[in-house]
């Protein structure tokens, strides 16, 4: 289990924020706010500004990282604060822990 998610649901969660992340990367203005993004999920129940969520996209990046992709995540920005239309401090993090900054 992850958090409290089944590995299915988790693994479910996962593919439809892919798969919207995906769809939104074609667009002019492919950035999508955490917000937006945690109810286009619908196998899971998951706050936008949970851990489970910023672990979710963290795994979506790495897994692109695998196939030679960059960071999907980045598409994924904040809404409000000294932060708006950029991603969150996680991501920074992960960026740097991937080396990828």
């Amino acid at each position: 289990m992850r958090y409290r998610y089944s590995k299915e649901n988790w693994q479910k969660a996962k593919n439809e924020a892919l798969s919207e992340l995906k769809r939104r990367s074609k667009l002019v203005k492919p950035t999508i706010f955490y917000s937006e993004l945690s109810v286009k999920i619908k196998s899971i129940e998951i706050a936008p500004d949970s851990q489970a969520f910023a672990d979710l996209l963290g795994e979506l990046s790495k897994e692109n990282l695998v196939n030679c992709k960059g960071m999907i995540s980045a598409l994924v920005v904040s809404k409000f604060g000294e932060n708006k239309g950029m991603p969150g401090k996680g991501f920074f993090s992960l960026a740097e822990e991937l080396e990828r900054c």
